[in-house]
């Protein structure tokens, strides 16, 4: 079959008669596919499988099939590079409920330029902790009807009682219908969280799936004591059937059931309808099962692909989740805590028969965590994702505003494809602690209140070495966290102490400082390998959380990249083409989390949070130790000519919007007032109509 002339590929290959003729004698090697349009390939693949069909040929992924599925497991360079964004100052919109207000100029942010782009990137995430009311309680007279009748947004028709086994389908139901939605109606990929990604199964199962993807057996070799773990090799027609078997599986699902949605059950219950593994190839009864096993890692391979969203950014280590917008819930307080008095409404009113003491006891609620992919610090490509997450949500979820009552976070998450050194972990735990009183006051006043120690305390007081450095001074070594405070030689200490005032002036921040703090400074300065310093800083989570939280690990003055290991491969889609070990995946992926933001559903605050905190981590990867030195002189003399946020480099925009948004009285952020006045006659963040 010859190429007919057209004025262009997707012209020239849209006049192919794929349905009468075998797209296979086609010149496909001659056509440049990256430059065909998505629309093109979805119905080139429709023609090359009813062809397939009308002629009973066993179905196979064709050229536009693989086309397609490149695009979404393998990540592409950007149309635009960071370099060329640098060279405008972006306009952002996000159209406000009453028309179109132009976004403060949120950067770009500054890329090292000095080495390579792809190693020297920035990266950004975000995550939302949402309460959600999802369903009405078990029928209990007055408030068995819905609370709020002319909201029509989503609430799970059936009620489920108080145990364990309804609370789990309940979770379920929610994050299937989160995904389902935001599936529908955002172009990013979305899949649920799995639950057991902690579990060693797991992990050992995510490994097979990498070593398949790259073209290796799904078992390393074993251990010289246990050689009956080596499994026994397959024959290449036995490994085509499973491929060819698998790609039969996948037709099961499409546009209605996406495969990136497909849970576990799911994929066994398509296995369950596949017909005899014989009927791709000769198989004898003792490859069956081999072969059952490779089909059965196949499809949750070719799950795990699609899930894979374009836009992110792969850290060393990094979980699979975070390559996708992922959805769960999560444990916590939720709305147990709320009374009558915190509804402006409903303030004096005293309950009674058939009037609850905590409204909120007329919905069961959910707390719903919604976290972004690692992405490129690009403000264009943020925005669209903030618009497209927060429109989606708002339409059509009961979601509570935020207030006091309710301690729901909204994460701002910040890293840097070439990882930390511990120097500069050291500088920003430093510059944290002298910012630390303005970043308070950038966000609402009862986050930095006594209540809010277990959800996002001071970093400088309750992590374990802080903790330590405020006990009183002959307890420092019999601290619970034995082990905690460095201990390096005397050498070693006047090195490193001799760093630490390279960075920290004396007369201005060091003198005035209380004894703690000297003591959790020095203690900070001291280390040498960046996991001892992360165990000091990090809290258990299960306790609860501090206002940052440094998700590192090293064993060395470096944040973890490739462990040594022969059996280093090169994963697809991977920023940089970095290599990766087949070693256990890192849970803590090399970010800085700052989780002093209260909740919030405004895609303009969340996305100035975000770059605000992606310049504190700017400031201390890119300054020297004078400019550091100096930076933090005239931030610890004050004044009011001194803008805290200016000294970071933050764009005047970013710094507008906030000091727009100061409360006059109490010196803290107030949120616009439709979010920040709450009544129970209208308790949820309300419908919007942006453009994204």
């Amino acid at each position: 079959m010859a190429v007919a002339v057209a004025t262009s590929w997707d012209d020239q290959l849209l006049q192919q008669d794929f349905v009468s003729s075998n797209w296979r004698t086609f010149q496909w090697d001659a056509v440049p596919m990256r430059s065909v349009s998505i629309s093109t390939l979805t119905e080139l693949s429709r023609r090359c499988a009813q062809y397939d069909e009308i002629n009973g040929i066993e179905p196979e992924l064709s050229p536009p099939d693989w086309e397609r599925f490149r695009r979404v497991s393998v990540r592409d360079d950007p149309a635009t590079t960071s370099e060329q964004v640098d060279e405008t100052i972006l306009q952002l919109f996000i159209p406000d409920r009453d028309g179109d207000e132009p976004m403060p100029d949120a950067g770009p942010l500054p890329n090292d330029t000095s080495n390579n782009e792809l190693e020297k990137a920035f990266t950004l995430g975000f995550e939302l902790e949402l309460p959600v009311a999802v369903c009405l309680p078990p029928a209990q007279g007055l408030f068995s009807t819905d609370p709020h009748p002319t909201d029509n947004r989503w609430l799970l028709n059936e009620v489920f009682a108080n145990d364990e086994w309804a609370a789990a389908r309940c979770k379920e139901a929610v994050v299937a219908q989160f995904c389902r939605l935001l599936t529908e109606q955002t172009d990013l990929i979305v899949a649920p969280r799995d639950e057991d990604e902690d579990e060693t199964l797991y992990r050992m199962n995510l490994r097979k799936l990498h070593r398949l993807e790259a073209g290796l057996e799904p078992m390393s070799d074993p251990p010289d004591d246990s050689p009956s773990r080596a499994p026994a090799p397959m024959s290449e027609s036995s490994k085509n059937v499973a491929r060819q078997a698998a790609i039969f599986a996948t037709n099961f699902f499409g546009p209605g059931s996406p495969l990136q949605l497909a849970t576990d059950n799911d994929l066994d219950r398509v296995l369950g309808m596949m017909p005899s593994l014989a009927q791709w190839g000769v198989v004898t009864a003792s490859e069956q099962n081999a072969i059952g096993q490779r089909l059965r890692l196949l499809l949750r391979l070719a799950r795990l692909q699609t899930r894979r969203d374009s836009i992110h950014v792969s850290l060393p280590g990094m979980k699979d989740r975070y390559k996708h917008t992922s959805v769960y819930t999560i444990p916590g307080w939720g709305l147990a805590s709320v009374t009558r008095n915190d509804y402006e409404d409903l303030q004096g009113t005293p309950a009674g028969p058939g009037v609850l003491v905590n409204p909120t006891h007329a919905y069961h609620w959910e707390v719903v965590k919604v976290a972004s992919p690692v992405m490129r610090a690009q403000p264009e490509e943020t925005r669209r994702v903030l618009l497209q997450i927060m429109k989606a949500l708002r339409n059509n979820f009961r979601i509570h505003k935020d207030m006091r009552a309710i301690p729901v976070t909204t994460q701002a998450v910040v890293s840097h494809t070439a990882g930390f050194s511990i120097l500069e972990l050291k500088k920003f735990i430093t510059l944290w602690g002298c910012i630390n009183n303005e970043m308070n006051h950038l966000c609402r006043e009862y986050r930095s209140s006594p209540d809010y120690n277990l959800v996002c305390g001071e970093m400088l007081r309750f992590s374990p070495l802080g903790a330590a450095s405020y006990a009183p001074t002959d307890l420092v070594d019999t601290w619970v966290g034995s082990g905690i405070v460095p201990r390096p030689s005397d050498d070693e200490r006047h090195a490193l102490l001799a760093e630490m005032f390279a960075h920290i002036p004396l007369d201005a921040a060091w003198n005035p400082m209380s004894e703690p703090g000297k003591r959790f400074l020095i203690g900070v300065w001291l280390f040498t390998k960046v996991d001892d310093l992360a165990r000091a800083i990090n809290v258990d989570q299960s306790q609860g959380n501090t206002d940052v939280a440094i998700k590192v690990a090293g064993d060395g003055p470096h944040t973890a990249d490739v462990a040594d290991d022969d059996d280093e491969i090169l994963l697809p889609g991977e920023v940089g083409k970095r290599p990766q070990a087949f070693r256990e995946i890192d849970p803590v992926r090399g970010v800085i989390e700052f989780r002093k933001c209260h909740g919030s559903m405004d895609p303009k605050h969340v996305m100035c949070w975000m770059y605000l905190c992606a310049y504190v981590v700017h400031t201390v990867k890119t300054s020297n130790p004078e400019q550091f030195k100096q930076m933090l002189a005239r931030i610890a003399a004050g004044g009011p000519s001194v803008s805290v946020l200016g000294e970071l480099g933050v764009p005047i925009g970013i710094q507008e919007y906030f000091r727009d948004h100061i409360h006059e009285a109490g010196g803290f952020f107030e949120p616009d007032d439709n979010d920040r006045r709450v009544t129970w006659a209208d308790p949820f963040y309300s419908r919007v109509d942006w453009a994204s």
